[in-house]
């Protein structure tokens, strides 16, 4: 009876890291699966050494799905281990999947890097380009990374890379990364290939004092909303479809435990989704900003408009309103109010035989010493001198 019994159930070991959403999402889909599979017994190991401690055993597992970081770990024993194992990576190189009896299963990386490019040329007109590359040991990021200079390049655009390694040299690549944000030409579109690498980028521009995503666009991967939603500016990240990988995973070990050959398996609609937060948000062109600031000036030429007002009506920050006027006339939003309710002032003092006082009511000074004060304090005349100079 025991031994129908060790026959009839499959004993099926997960190695995966669950502590983001990533690695939840696959266990989601191999969970899915194996509700049609009443005969597997899951065990889920979430640590290194658990992985070694149980594949060192006699009593192993029936079959084994591998979810980085844990592919490399293993590679090394494949080939002398007889049992149907599926790796959620890309194969090392010169593996041949029909060797043996372990499939790799795997998103298609250059898919996001291309969908990474193509959501950001969507997004406005960047100056320049950044992509921030954290597990450069991984072959995933690194494709990610490559599609998304490639997408970009075919349309003129140059792209910076920094690699961001976890150990040793982390403080020093962050350092290389925020002098890299900072000499960068703004505004800057940034696809971190993870989300965590999003938040790095994130806290730099926040040291910088720039105004995301205004001066800097951020966009991530993996919509892990611990990190997405938990900054002042929600970060917009790609959602790989984890969950289709983690079925399919499952389902190519069933088909390895039937006996099939081992073979290499890529989801090609690897991107679910784009979720659109803030970081990414559409910025209106520079030219309309500045174009509907000045129309609105001008038409409140003769009334007391503040900075402030202005920004109301373009719907958009102080920061980036200020910002287009300097890339764009030389000239903050206040010195564009004050050039042009003088030019409207002269206007009125040339064409119109009306008193000072009336003057200054007309075009919303308080007084007429406050009208003369302001007059006089931008052209060095008083209004008086300054009618009798021109009428001459």
């Amino acid at each position: 009876m025991n031994t129908a019994r060790q026959k009839t159930f499959c004993r099926i070991t997960i190695a995966a890291t669950v502590s983001g959403m990533a690695g939840r999402d696959y266990l989601s889909g191999v969970f899915r699966f194996s509700e049609e599979m009443p005969n597997w017994a899951l065990d889920v190991l979430d640590t290194p050494d658990e992985l070694a401690n149980h594949l060192g055993k006699q009593d192993k597992p029936d079959g084994l799905i591998l979810m980085f970081p844990y592919a490399g770990m293993v590679r090394s024993k494949m080939e002398l281990s007889a049992i149907p194992t599926v790796v959620v990576d890309f194969p090392p190189p010169g593996f041949t999947p029909s060797a043996g009896r372990t499939s790799f299963v795997r998103l298609d990386d250059c898919a996001i890097g291309a969908a990474a490019a193509e959501h950001l040329l969507s997004r406005g007109n960047f100056n320049s380009y950044l992509c921030i590359v954290d597990q450069p040991q991984f072959a995933y990021t690194h494709a990610r990374a490559q599609s998304f200079r490639e997408t970009l390049s075919a349309t003129g655009a140059l792209v910076e890379t920094v690699e961001l390694c976890e150990k040793n040299a982390l403080e020093r690549n962050l350092r290389t990364m925020t002098r890299t944000i900072k000499r960068l030409q703004r505004p800057i579109g940034v696809f971190a290939v993870r989300d965590r690498a999003a938040i790095r980028v994130y806290d730099a521009c926040r040291s910088l004092g720039f105004s995301i995503p205004e001066e800097v666009a951020i966009l991530g991967v993996d919509n892990d909303e611990l990190f997405c939603n938990t900054r002042t500016v929600p970060l917009s990240s790609i959602l790989p479809d984890h969950r289709r990988i983690g079925f399919l995973a499952a389902r190519e070990l069933n088909r390895l435990l039937k006996g099939g050959k081992g073979q290499e398996i890529v989801l090609r609609q690897s991107v679910k989704d784009i979720m659109l937060r803030a970081s990414t948000r559409i910025i209106p062109p520079a030219a309309r900003i500045v174009t509907e600031a000045l129309s609105f000036i001008e038409k409140n030429a003769s009334n007391v408009l503040r900075v402030v007002d202005v920004v109301r009506h373009l719907g958009c920050s102080r920061r980036l309103a200020d910002l287009r006027f300097r890339q764009m006339r030389n000239e903050t939003i206040l010195d564009a109010i004050v050039r042009t309710r003088i030019e409207h002032v002269k206007r009125r003092l040339l064409t119109a035989g009306n008193p000072i006082s009336r003057i200054a009511e007309e075009c919303g000074f308080s007084s007429a010493a406050v009208f003369t004060r302001f007059f006089k304090a931008r052209t060095g005349l008083t209004p008086s001198a300054w009618r009798q100079v021109r009428a001459r």
